[in-house]
């Protein structure tokens, strides 16, 4: 009893003693601080970077929206112009103007299915994109007035 009652006392001083290292003023402490600290400090400078970098992306997909965006008014906008006047081929160039931005069309080629075009695509902001698009041909709206 009386040994257990040693072990006992010896294990609960040794229990004060890493208590009271912490707590001594020699400086045991201060090293642990700056450790937290400059976890702290790299885990917000990591995140402010990775927020950068989300933002910038943001930005650069919708510049590509964009331009995805141009290239597609800029087909419907030729397809309009061939149904309406009735566009030969091979034609020059077609430019056409946009509130977000320009659109050149540019004849490639043909063939019987297939009008081969490369389209030049510039927004507001000034990025640009150029396409090889491949239009199938005859372009012709579907009468929707015979339907049963």
């Amino acid at each position: 009893m009386l040994l257990l009652l040693h072990y006992l006392g010896t294990a609960m001083r040794r229990q004060f003693q890493s208590i009271n290292i912490l707590n001594n003023e020699k400086g045991f402490l201060f090293p642990y601080t700056v450790f937290i600290a400059t976890l702290l400090l790299l885990a917000t400078i990591t995140t402010i970077s990775l927020l950068e970098g989300n933002q910038k992306m943001t930005v650069y997909q919708l510049e590509q929206v964009e331009l995805e965006t141009l290239r597609q008014l800029s087909s419907t906008a030729l397809e309009k112009e061939w149904i309406n006047d009735n566009l030969e081929l091979p034609f020059s160039s077609r430019n056409y103007q946009f509130p977000n931005g320009n659109a050149t069309i540019f004849y490639r080629s043909h063939d019987e299915k297939n009008l081969h075009l490369s389209i030049k695509t510039i927004t507001a902001k000034h990025a640009e994109k150029v396409w090889l698009v491949t239009i199938p041909l005859p372009l012709e709206i579907p009468n929707l007035d015979d339907s049963p």
